[in-house]
């Protein structure tokens, strides 16, 4: 599909800096995305994620605006809550072809 950016040009959000985002930010990187951020509720865990894929770490409180921009999104982490309300979710997704959200 000519619409669908190669990984070199794609951006990537992973939502938690455990192992399971560690997993995901490598495979991403190994795959060649040109952004990966790692958003995590302790930046200092989120930093050290991302300086080992070279990406750029964000605090959960910039969830919100990191989604619009990224092709890609992994959530890998389980919050009591939801990181973001639907109705952020749907307008940082506005335009996209399809969206899989929880209800």
């Amino acid at each position: 599909d000519s619409t669908t950016p190669t990984a070199d040009a794609c951006r990537a959000l992973v939502i938690g800096s455990g192992s399971t985002g560690s997993l995901a930010a490598a495979t991403l990187q190994r795959r060649g995305y040109s952004s990966i951020t790692i958003a995590n509720r302790t930046l200092a865990h989120a930093q050290a994620l991302a300086d080992q894929v070279d990406g750029v770490a964000l605090g959960l409180d910039s969830l919100p605006a990191a989604v619009a921009p990224a092709q890609h999104v992994a959530a890998t982490t389980a919050p009591p809550g939801r990181l973001l309300p639907r109705p952020q979710l749907e307008a940082a997704v506005a335009g996209r072809a399809a969206i899989t959200a929880a209800p």
